[in-house]
């Protein structure tokens, strides 16, 4: 599909206004964040949302997610002035945050860092842009090529000063591990791809040496996990069901498409999960 998409942008010339504005991730995240919490209430106002609606083709009544002020990178080098660093005896990561986590849910980039931290691993937050996925879903090669070549550069001297790169979200891990060879062909973009790890595959492969801190305050019960598919492309297993059986969970996994890009459909609504 994304091939598809691509051609269709060479052969029209041009990338339609939709796809260019929801490409640009980091732009639209740097200004709700830096408006919030009022870019959250425009997001809410019925009028706000028509003229939205008319101009770019976002259904009125899709949930758009919040914007927070206080962004997980500035957070974190808030944190990193104040913080005497983590003893990490049992290695180092460089955290690639993700724009949700970044501008819409940063509880998940600081949870990732005290379950890092937990495990005696030090962790850093190297510069970075969007993966470029959304640019990628648009047909914007180019600018999904720009991207990928900042991040490699960025990522590639956090692997050279012996630290691995771990991802808190499916869909960035999988273009820096599957596109971003594909996508720029040098070693960088090689070794970056090999040393890049989701989340709970970097938790589970500690936990197969034997280093997985197995201290859990609490056992979770029973949990509902859907794997996503950007996550089972990576053919790594069912990694964060592991973890969780480890933690004492209950898991039923569900392995169904979130129907994000469901065909005859708009490709950036997703399912509600309750």
């Amino acid at each position: 599909m994304l091939r598809a998409k691509a051609v269709e942008v060479k052969e029209r010339g041009r990338v339609t206004l939709q796809d260019k504005a929801l490409g640009k991730t980091d732009a639209i995240g740097k200004a709700g964040s830096r408006f919030a919490p009022l870019s959250n209430i425009a997001n809410r106002n019925p009028l706000g949302r028509l003229i939205i609606e008319k101009v770019l083709g976002i259904h009125r009544e899709r949930n758009l997610l919040e914007f927070h002020r206080e962004t997980f990178s500035r957070w974190f080098k808030k944190r990193s002035r104040r913080q005497a660093p983590v003893d990490s005896q049992d290695g180092e990561v460089a955290i690639f945050h993700t724009c949700t986590v970044e501008y819409n849910a940063p509880q998940v980039g600081r949870a990732a860092v005290d379950v890092l931290e937990h495990n005696n691993v030090g962790a850093s937050c190297p510069e970075q842009r969007c993966c470029g996925m959304p640019f990628l879903d648009g047909g914007d090669i180019e600018s999904t090529i720009e991207n990928a070549a900042f991040n490699v550069k960025r990522l590639a001297d956090e692997i050279r000063a012996g630290r691995d790169i771990v991802v808190p979200g499916p869909t960035c891990s999988y273009m820096i591990k599957k596109e971003y060879p594909e996508l720029l062909g040098t070693e960088d973009a090689r070794l970056v791809a090999e040393k890049t790890y989701d989340l709970c595959e970097y938790l589970v492969k500690r936990a197969r040496q034997g280093k997985l801190n197995r201290d859990f305050k609490k056992k979770p019960g029973k949990v509902a996990y859907q794997a996503a598919c950007h996550l089972r492309a990576q053919n790594i297993g069912f990694k964060s069901r592991d973890l969780m059986k480890a933690a004492g969970a209950e898991v039923e996994l569900i392995e169904r498409c979130s129907a994000v890009t469901a065909p005859g459909g708009s490709s950036k609504s997703s399912i509600r999960c309750r």
